[in-house]
């Protein structure tokens, strides 16, 4: 399929690194805009250098996705740089890996900032950019879940709600969406290699690894083409949907 995107202008969240940076710029290719916010402001600079060497229009701006402010400032330069969202990706998210344990020892503290940062600020950015998206009578949001939304992870009971709470949010927005020709859609991937995964243990990795029929760990480049599809006009007709991409670790 002929999937192109040009006109278009996709907003990525968490955009620095990892699947969120291979997001934007498998959009750019694909003849998006690109507005990108994240924490990170060296990778967002090398984000920004990268799309500007492929002639891809770009607002960047170092912001974090769980304050409002940064939310507003990076919107108001949003609204300067280009007449409409057409994309919205909710890709940031983040576990507490470093804290994980069973829930009965987990804080309180842990749970409301896996919540923020992988539910709510995805909640926060719909709820500012579907408001145009109905007004112009077109729109795709796409959801980055993960598969512990699917079966849990012990040890990760908040993110695993955080992500399973997406799910449930994309549904009913997609209901509310739709006769507005606005999609929604939720993406689940599985074992895919990030700067997470840089920092964790070899043998841990290796047991993922194990644990996927396709035999292999995938890159992010491997996996976001299922978002640019979503975008794209041949998805028109999905809607509501959670889509796995795990190399067939999980089923939906």
């Amino acid at each position: 399929m002929n999937i192109r995107l040009d006109g278009k202008t996709a907003l990525v969240t968490g955009a620095a690194n990892g699947l969120g940076r291979a997001t934007a710029l498998h959009l750019a290719e694909l003849g998006a805009s690109i507005a990108a916010i994240d924490l990170d402001a060296a990778g967002l600079e090398n984000l920004r250098r990268e799309l500007k060497d492929r002639g891809t229009t770009a607002v960047t701006r170092r912001g974090n996705c769980v304050d409002k402010n940064d939310i507003n400032t990076f919107l108001s330069a949003v609204s300067d740089g280009f007449d409409s969202v057409d994309i919205l990706v909710n890709n940031v998210g983040q576990s507490a890996r470093e804290k994980a344990t069973h829930f009965v020892e987990s804080t309180e503290e842990t749970w409301q900032f896996v919540l923020e940062v992988s539910l709510l600020s995805a909640m926060r950015f719909t709820r500012e950019i579907a408001p145009s998206m109905k007004q112009q009578g077109f729109g795709r949001i796409i959801n980055i879940s993960s598969d512990a939304a699917l079966v849990g992870d012990a040890g990760l009971a908040d993110y695993s709600t955080a992500k399973s709470g997406l799910l449930g949010f994309t549904r009913s927005v997609a209901r509310e969406l739709a006769p507005h020709k606005v999609t929604v859609n939720a993406v689940c991937f599985g074992t895919v290699r990030t700067l997470a995964h840089d920092r964790m243990d070899k043998q841990m990795i290796e047991k993922m690894k194990q644990q996927v029929p396709a035999g292999y760990i995938a890159e992010p480049d491997d996996v976001v083409p299922i978002i640019g599809f979503l975008a794209g006009q041949g998805a028109s007709y999905i809607t509501g949907q959670t889509i796995a991409v795990n190399g067939g670790r999980w089923f939906v």
